[in-house]
């Protein structure tokens, strides 16, 4: 009996390979017999028929998130999004319509069928009708709406209930309709119709978490090391570093609601010889050094020349895995995709025997284009479409700049977005303007939503005026390679950093808060130059410009400035007119979130004494801070819905009142919130301070 020297796991006395950790164990020499038994172990075994292939799975309904499941992240700032004008050809139609600067409101249900990019065909106003360019909507199975409207884009959230379709955004809510693949979305008279991009919807289900064993923080290794012996033998086409997803089916017992849940997977195959090797498997909340599953595998003649591997030891999860468990061979598969290797096998805890599930997993060698299984089921395909969850806003970009496999998702999440690059943090240029001080802290490299290089600035925006403003509303960006202008670009939701919207947060006067600006950039070109302006009459603030390949990095981690004791709205009542409505502020509390852990909820009475009728959501303005900084809305969960929450978008009648329900994202545990309703025209403000308690 001995240990293993990288996790100090126990070994059996013929171990090859830690069951814990992969590492390759060094024995020392042993005694003939033995020597016979440990070979016997990996002996090859004849493959048996082609497995059966699972039937494809239909739709699951939404699951709640297991209590071990990793925390979700908090919800990006959402940039608010007005409605403008369109001129047609001759013709000008021009819808004149306000922005209104107020926080994001929204979610409901969500249709699965519905989830997708919608490119516009066509806007249309007034009876004028002209088609459009480069403007579209990417609808997400979490409720959130990504938009391209006018050269700007936009976040909001989206909802399809009762036949209904709505957009709410920046407080405005717009209403639609979905038939088939064609989406409409009135813009309060500019009418836009929107197409849906590729196949009919997958037969693939819904991803969602799963529990998993806490893993231990580790260091990964250098991108680009060698994660495999040097060592070789007659199976070589395994030894190598591999991409593709899993998926839990005919699940039991605690494990029931896993089923049809699905992940990205990564893997990394060690050959050594003809006697066998090692696979180390993990997902989204895995690494290679603390792998979901690491198998001792033995290799055998197949069906075509790249052999077959047959499992005989190790772990998947908590289980141990048992000789035999899975056999595989990817030229005797039962589906004709090329290049691929096919993996089925029944996990059973060890706890309790009665939870269960089969595991799928599909894998193709790193490096390896997909777009061959994508929304097209072949002959005896599981699923219509066999692409991974996140390989174009993961896995391409990666491949497409002969990246080796990273050694966990956020490593190269991180080489995406940058991350990976860290600088000092100083600042590096200032300037100061009547309103606002601007200091850039960092740039880096990143690749944007389209795949393509660019520049990522990071800024730190000080208010200076004696009231809230956002850095959106008094900075321009102008920005140049060349003598060419350039356009603001972004990193898509899938990699887009925490300070992604902080320029259309507001802030309380003499607070910080670090803000970005995101725009294409050419490697082979000369230094990228930005001048930051004045929004309103492009008097310059500051230029700075930078060389594209030695950019400093992005700076260290913002964290807000903490205010124990905000002053701003201390001497605020709790009741009051404020223009033509009569409101008060019934309790606030802390709730479960429809995304969050938890989120602030503030319950209102509101009393509608204009001579129109007007929901709360369109009447008077309302803010919450922390730390003299915005809050983004957010939603309760199911559970913690209440006939408040569901009025906030309902209309009150002149002269009625009705109980209404607003909630927010906490940027953190501790620090007071700042509530306020208010009148922008005449100045009338309710408002409170709530000191966060839990469990009280």
């Amino acid at each position: 009996m001995g240990f293993c020297t990288n996790c100090g796991a126990e070994l059996a006395e013929t171990s090859k390979f830690c069951t814990e950790c992969g590492e390759k164990i060094e024995l020392a020499p042993a005694p003939a017999p033995e020597v016979a038994e440990a070979a016997a172990v990996l002996e090859p075994t004849p493959m048996p028929e082609p497995m059966p292939m699972p039937e494809p799975m239909p739709e699951p309904e939404p699951m709640p998130i297991p209590e071990s499941a990793p925390a979700a992240k908090a919800e990006a700032p959402k940039k608010k999004m007005g409605k403008r004008g369109i001129i047609f050809g001759a013709v000008a139609a021009v819808v004149i319509i306000a922005v209104i600067i107020a926080i994001l409101l929204g979610g409901g249900k969500v249709d699965a069928d519905s989830v997708g990019l919608y490119n516009a065909i066509a806007a249309e106003s007034m009876g004028f009708e002209s088609a459009v360019e480069d403007e579209w909507i990417e609808l997400k199975k979490n409720g959130k709406a990504e938009i391209r409207l006018m050269g700007e884009n936009y976040s909001g959230k989206w909802e399809w209930e009762g036949g209904v379709f709505t957009l709410h955004q920046g407080g405005d809510s717009f209403s639609g309709t979905i038939s088939g693949n064609i989406l409409t979305i009135d813009y309060d008279g500019l009418i836009y119709t929107y197409e849906k991009e590729g196949a009919a919807p997958s037969d693939k289900p819904d991803d969602g978490e799963k529990p998993t064993e806490p893993i231990e923080p580790s260091a990964p290794s250098e991108p680009g090391e060698p994660l495999t012996s040097p060592d070789a033998g007659p199976y070589t086409w395994w030894r190598d570093q591999w991409y593709g997803w899993w998926i839990v089916d005919e699940a039991t017992g605690s494990y029931a609601e896993w089923e049809g849940n699905y992940w990205d997977a990564y893997a990394v195959i060690d050959e050594y010889g003809d006697s066998g090797g090692m696979l180390k498997l993990w997902d989204m909340d895995y690494n290679y050094d603390s792998p979901m599953a690491a198998i001792e595998l033995s290799f055998a003649p197949g069906a075509g020349d790249k052999g077959s591997i047959r499992a005989e030891g190790g772990h998947f999860m908590d289980a141990e895995i048992a000789p035999g468990d899975f056999e595989t061979d990817p030229d005797a598969n039962g589906f004709d995709i090329e290049e691929m290797v096919f993996i089925e096998y029944l996990y059973v805890s060890p706890e309790n025997a009665e939870d269960t599930f089969t595991a799928y997993i599909f894998l193709r060698p790193w490096g390896q284009e997909w777009e061959d299984v994508e929304g097209g089921g072949g002959e005896n395909w599981p699923y219509d479409d066999m692409m991974p969850m996140y390989y174009y806003e993961w896995y391409l970009p990666l491949i497409e700049r002969d990246h080796p496999l990273p050694d966990s998702y956020q490593q190269g999440a991180d080489i995406l977005t940058g991350a990976a690059n860290v600088g000092s943090g100083e600042v590096l240029a200032s300037g100061q303007w009547e309103d606002c001080l601007i200091e850039i802290v960092g740039a880096e490299q990143f690749v944007d939503w389209e795949g393509k290089d660019a520049i990522r600035v990071y800024y730190d925006f000080t208010n200076t005026s004696d009231d809230i403003a956002f850095a959106a509303d008094i900075i321009a960006t102008n920005v140049s390679q060349d003598d060419y202008e350039i356009y603001n670009t972004n990193a898509g939701w899938m990699n887009a950093v925490a300070e992604e919207y902080n320029a259309y947060l507001s802030v309380r006067p003499g607070v910080k808060i670090r803000c970005v600006a995101e725009y294409p950039l050419k490697l082979s070109g000369g230094n990228i130059v930005f001048e930051f302006c004045n929004y309103w009459n492009d008097s310059e603030i500051l230029t700075v410009d930078f060389d594209p390949n030695t950019l400093p990095g992005r700076p260290p981690q913002w964290e807000d400035e903490f205010i124990a004791s905000p002053t701003w709205a201390a001497d605020l009542s709790e009741a009051g007119n404020v223009g033509d409505y009569y409101v008060s502020i019934d309790h606030v509390e802390i709730v479960e979130g429809y995304e969050f852990d938890e989120v602030f909820k503030v319950v209102l009475n509101f009393t509608n004494n204009s001579d129109e009728a007007i929901s709360f959501s369109w009447g008077p303005s309302y803010i919450a801070f922390q730390n003299g900084i915005e809050l983004n809305s957010s939603s309760p969960s199911d559970a913690a819905e209440t006939q408040a929450d569901t009025m906030l978008y309902e209309d009150v009648q002149p002269g009625a009142g009705a109980q209404v329900a607003v909630c927010y994202a906490l940027r953190n545990e501790q620090s007071p919130i700042e509530f306020e309703v208010y009148d922008p025209w005449t100045g009338e403000k309710i408002g409170c301070v709530y000191e966060l308690t839990w469990g009280g």
